[in-house]
C-alpha cells in the first residue's frame, strides 16, 4: 500500500510523533521511503504519480525529501545493510 508525495506529507504534517520513517535500500542500489503509523501499525510507501514505487539513485536526495517533507518528526531511521541509523531529537525545556 502506498501514499504519493501529497498524501504523505499530509500524514506526516498531522501527527509526526505518531510517524516512523525509515530511509532503505534497495537490492538494485536505489534508496526508497517509507512511512509507519505508529498507533496503526500500518506502513505506507512513497509512490510517484504513475503508482510506482519512487525511488532516488542517491541517498543525499532521499534525506533532503525527508527532512523537507518533515522536519519534526522524531523517529526517521536510515537502514544501511545490517545498521540502522537514527534521527536524535533533543527536546529544549524552559527554563
Amino acid at each position: 500500500m502506498g501514499k504519493n508525495k501529497t498524501q504523505f506529507a499530509a500524514i506526516l504534517q498531522a501527527d509526526p510523533a505518531n510517524c516512523a520513517v525509515a530511509i532503505r535500500r534497495t537490492a538494485d542500489g536505489f534508496w526508497f521511503v517509507e512511512l509507519t503509523v505508529i498507533s496503526t501499525g500500518v506502513t505506507y510507501e512513497l509512490l510517484t504519480a504513475r503508482g510506482t514505487a519512487k525511488s532516488w539513485r542517491n541517498l543525499a536526495d532521499a534525506v533532503s525529501f525527508v527532512q523537507a517533507t518533515c522536519p519534526g518528526c522524531e523517529q526517521v531511521t536510515l537502514e544501511v545493510g545490517p545498521w540502522n541509523f537514527t534521527r536524535k531529537t533533543e527536546k529544549v525545556t524552559a527554563q
